[in-house]
């Protein structure tokens, strides 16, 4: 029987291929790594994926249920990594293990890599939406409350309650199943600003914003709660550029235009387009009924696959100019 670690390892090693590319894009392109370090990261690639094995997400016939049951499982995995090793983020949550497995191999010291990795974080939560569709469908655990994604309990109930096939999970399983499908992919992967100030960033993002990425954004420009990341609260100025650099550098302009397509002075609080036209930044709760937050999560989907595919396309045009530079200093040799 496989420990914890090895059941969430090879949880999240059954990924698309496309993944590793995406994210060793955004490791190659960072300016801090040398130019030695970004062709160690092309050399290496060949022996990364080897390493991690080119899965498929799941072998299993889609149903209707199959990447929700997928994600549910990793929770639940994820619980227990949590427990065994004391709460240690690098072992257990999602953004953060990613992360830490892809310096580790290229061969990054525990203290740089622990460093950066926990700047890491999700654009938008799965277990938020969808615990709240459950109970806005009267489907709760035996206690009559939410589910917990933090109660092992509610998760096997949850886990059980779908393998057996019971309809009443079916619609709301549907609705989500595109999203959990993608979940786990670079498209829904940030990295946050620096940690400066206080290093709090991921946890106000939710508590504000339930990381709902429309909201964490309004919340980022100057005299909004997510600000001080940016720079001095003195100078406003300063701060709007710095995050007019961060969308830009973590392609997120499909908030402020749906093609993509915008230039850095034109990344605005006016601008910014809410996922929810109608009802703009309401919270999950708020949203008078499931229809709502169905639709929020259908856009959001769109939203991870058009920025999967920027980073995808980089990434080629990144390997091209790297092989051909590779092809000229081989016929010097």
């Amino acid at each position: 029987m496989e420990s914890y670690l090895e059941a969430v390892y090879n949880n999240y090693k059954k990924k698309y291929k496309d993944e590793y590319d995406d994210i060793l894009t955004r490791i190659a392109k960072n300016k801090r790594f040398k130019d030695s370090t970004k062709e160690r990261i092309f050399k290496s690639k060949s022996k990364f994926l080897e390493e991690f094995k080119e899965l498929s997400f799941c072998n299993n016939k889609n149903d209707g249920n199959t990447f929700v049951l997928n994600i549910l499982k990793d929770f639940l995995n994820c619980n227990l990594i949590y427990e065994t090793f004391w709460g240690d983020r690098l072992n257990y949550d999602s953004d953060t293990f990613y992360f830490k497995k892809v310096f580790e191999a290229l061969g990054y010291e525990n203290r740089k890599i622990t460093k950066t990795v926990l700047r890491a974080d999700t654009m938008v939560s799965f277990w938020t939406p969808y615990s709240i569709a459950l109970s806005k469908a009267y489907l709760t655990p035996n206690n009559g409350k939410r589910y917990i994604k933090s109660n092992n309990l509610h998760l096997n109930e949850l886990i059980t309650m779908i393998e057996k096939g019971d309809s009443r999970y079916t619609e709301v399983n549907e609705k989500f199943n595109e999203f959990a499908s993608i979940y786990h992919t670079s498209g829904n992967i940030l990295f946050l600003p620096p940690r400066n100030p206080d290093g709090r960033m991921n946890n106000l993002r939710y508590s504000y914003s339930e990381d709902r990425i429309d909201k964490s954004i309004l919340e980022c420009f100057p005299g909004k709660v997510l600000s001080i990341y940016f720079g001095d609260e003195s100078d406003e100025c300063q701060q709007l550029h710095n995050l007019q650099r961060w969308i830009i550098s973590e392609k997120l302009e499909w908030l402020f235009c749906r093609d993509g397509k915008v230039n850095e002075k034109e990344i605005l609080e006016s601008s910014l387009l809410p996922i929810n036209k109608n009802k703009q930044y309401d919270s999950y709760l708020q949203m008078s009924d499931n229809e709502l937050l169905y639709n929020y999560i259908d856009e959001i989907s769109n939203f991870i696959k058009f920025r999967s595919k920027l980073i995808t396309s980089e990434l080629d045009k990144m390997r091209v100019n790297y092989e051909l530079n590779d092809k000229k200093t081989n016929c010097l040799r």
